[in-house]
């Protein structure tokens, strides 16, 4: 039909629609920031509401997230009140609060849009920096990739403080501060971050002890002040007395590894881990992340002699099943050399089902419970939900499954060589 020939239908003849919409701002959230040492919340003070959608299973980079048209943020008032305009009916808000000098301990979740009745609770923060150094003259020679036996250890034995760091359950430090607890040095260079229930000028003493490979033990108790920028934050200089004649490297050679399966292990964690023993209770490990075919080389190893013994689930606080037989090594001036022998490896296939009506998590962090140990094995944070979990030892294990909707373990899957073995978990 030509178009010349629409008239003949009517259809030019047709009055347009008329469509009314309705733009709504949105409605208030309202309530008042609480400072657990009593005083009333500094100037400056700002109240964010996060869509809940935006948020992940991790505690949430709300210094990333003010950016966001969606997130709602406001002044609090000198009487630490706060009104926070064009909150959505349809959506869901947590709140909390971002503080110069403190830290939200306590906020709200499951927010409605004209909820009037909020409450958030902020600590003060405290802080030390301890830098640890080959006895004052540089860091020390051992690898930070490499972990003693007695790897650094601290405690503050105060009923009223709790750890700040991004794994807690107070999620970040907000405004001017990091958003972890570590500086980039690792385990020669740790940033210690507390907040405390109660007025303090300091809080501690903090005990920070342990050893580094190849030097002598360290045990130092120090105060935390009470901080408010990172510059503020008073450094320790710590010197460590060498014990080692030396230090050298390790290339460790991998025969028959199972790549293809390896390679789904890879994307959420390490490997494995290689551990060099000394003697009882006494050695010392580093990660295992790639199988170069050139080998992995490891550096900054105590000069001595050491069994080493390759295993593809690690537990700092207990010896993992052996993946592969021992060998043995001497380390020098010159860099030596070994190669472990890996058998075929195990796998499990993972399934994670939702009942009808439940809405799968971005997100989910998987534990592995070996037979006979109640502490899990690493855990594997995946955005899906069925995969492959490979590299695993000829064992008996439990998959713990932690999502924003619930906690489940399966029942118990022995793995053995060959194709992988299946466990199946499911969310109700």
């Amino acid at each position: 039909m030509d178009t010349a020939d629409w008239g003949a239908f009517g259809w030019m003849d047709c009055p347009p629609e008329q469509v009314e919409i309705e733009i709504r701002p949105g409605e208030p959230i309202e309530g008042r920031v609480e400072c657990l040492d009593g005083t009333l919340p500094a100037l400056g003070t700002r109240a964010v509401a996060i869509p809940e959608h935006l948020e992940r299973f991790e505690p949430p980079d709300l210094d990333g997230l003010l950016s966001s048209p969606e997130v709602l943020v406001a002044a609090v008032g000198q009487d630490g009140t706060f009104h926070l305009d064009g909150a959505l009916r349809s959506t869901a808000y947590s709140v909390y609060a971002t503080a110069r000098g403190y830290v939200t301990t306590d906020y709200s979740r499951n927010v409605r849009a004209a909820d009037s009745t909020v409450v958030v609770r902020l600590g003060r923060l405290y802080g030390r920096r301890i830098l640890l150094s080959d006895g004052g003259l540089g860091a020390p020679r051992a690898s930070p990739g490499l972990f003693d036996s007695d790897a650094p250890a601290w405690r503050l034995a105060d009923a009223e403080v709790i750890r700040v760091d991004r794994m807690s359950s107070l999620l970040s430090v907000l405004g001017e501060l990091p958003a972890n607890s570590a500086a980039p040095g690792g385990q020669y260079d740790r940033l210690f971050l507390y907040t405390s229930r109660v007025w303090a000028n300091a809080i501690g003493p903090l005990e920070y002890f342990g050893k580094l490979p190849g030097y002598e033990p360290f045990d130092v108790r120090v105060p935390l002040p009470a901080i408010e920028l990172l510059g503020d934050v008073p450094v320790l200089d710590l010197p460590l007395r060498a014990q080692a004649a030396g230090w050298g490297s390790l290339r460790v050679r991998f025969q028959d590894a199972p790549v293809d399966r390896w390679a789904a292990s890879d994307a959420c964690g390490p490997l494995g881990v290689v551990r060099l023993i000394s003697g009882p209770d006494a050695y010392c490990e580093f990660a295992v992340r790639s199988l170069p075919e050139e080998g992995l080389v490891q550096e900054g190893i105590p000069f001595g002699e050491y069994e080493v013994v390759f295993s593809a689930v690690t537990n700092l606080h207990r010896s993992p099943p052996r993946s592969a037989p021992p060998s043995f090594v001497r380390i020098g001036s010159r860099e030596a050399t070994t190669t472990i022998a890996l058998h075929e490896m195990g796998a499990v296939s993972l399934e994670l089902e939702f009942a009808e009506g439940l809405t799968p998590p971005d997100s989910v962090y998987v534990s592995i419970y070996a037979e006979g140990n109640d502490s899990p094995y690493f855990g594997h944070a995946c955005a899906e939900n069925s995969y492959v979990l490979a590299g695993l030892a000829p064992w008996t294990y439990r998959f713990e499954v932690t999502s924003p909707i619930r906690t489940q373990r399966s029942d118990p899957v022995i793995v053995v060589p060959g194709p992988p073995g299946r466990a199946r978990l499911q969310a109700r």
